[in-house]
């Protein structure tokens, strides 16, 4: 395993994206370590979100379907997570280049990474209220609905704003994470049935 980033870059990083949440793109863009250091630096935000995650797939794992042992789970979903932090960033190497711009991948993806942070701590609270059945099952629905949408909306800021792009385009690469983590999910899923 890597060493921890400094606990100043770490604090810096979960700053910026605080106010990228608070739509403040300049104050949140000099936050960011934006060099070849600062971008390895942001997956140690994988380690601050892992906690909320494994909560997250238990909550999953809790309606039922997986017949795998839990150290198969485990590993499983493990796997799955490493996917869920590489398989985007990889992917947006190429597309920022077909995008006209590769000068801002390394600080769209340590923005993007740092933000995962504010996106757990949006989804999680809401996801248990769901869970425990807050508002009956329509509540629920609603609730899971809400979180969602919070999380996909502050993504697409994230993505909108760093990458300097329009909203359709930033829509689009919005989606194309989120149906990976789908399509990662969903595998994991199968693998464990």
């Amino acid at each position: 395993m890597w060493p921890a980033p400094p606990a100043q870059e770490v604090l810096s990083g979960l700053y910026g994206a605080w106010r990228l949440l608070k739509r403040d793109p300049q104050q949140a863009e000099a936050c960011f370590r934006a060099d070849a250091q600062g971008f390895w630096n942001s997956f140690f935000a994988a380690i601050l979100v892992a906690p909320g995650y494994v909560v997250l797939v238990a909550l999953h794992l809790a309606g039922g379907g997986v017949s795998a042992d839990w150290i198969s789970t485990f590993l499983i979903h493990t796997e799955a997570y490493v996917l869920t932090w590489v398989a985007f960033p990889l992917a947006m190497f190429y597309l920022a280049i077909g995008l006209q711009r590769p000068e801002r991948w390394v600080p769209f993806v340590v923005a993007f990474n740092w933000s995962k942070v504010i996106q757990l701590a949006i989804y999680l609270p809401l996801s248990l209220l769901a869970a425990v059945g807050f508002g009956g099952v329509q509540g629920a629905a609603l609730i899971t609905l809400v979180a969602l949408a919070a999380v996909l909306i502050y993504q697409w800021y994230v993505t909108k704003t760093m990458l300097n792009l329009a909203g359709l385009p930033a829509a689009g690469l919005t989606f194309l994470d989120f149906t990976l983590g789908l399509f990662i999910t969903s595998a994991a899923d199968a693998a464990l049935a």
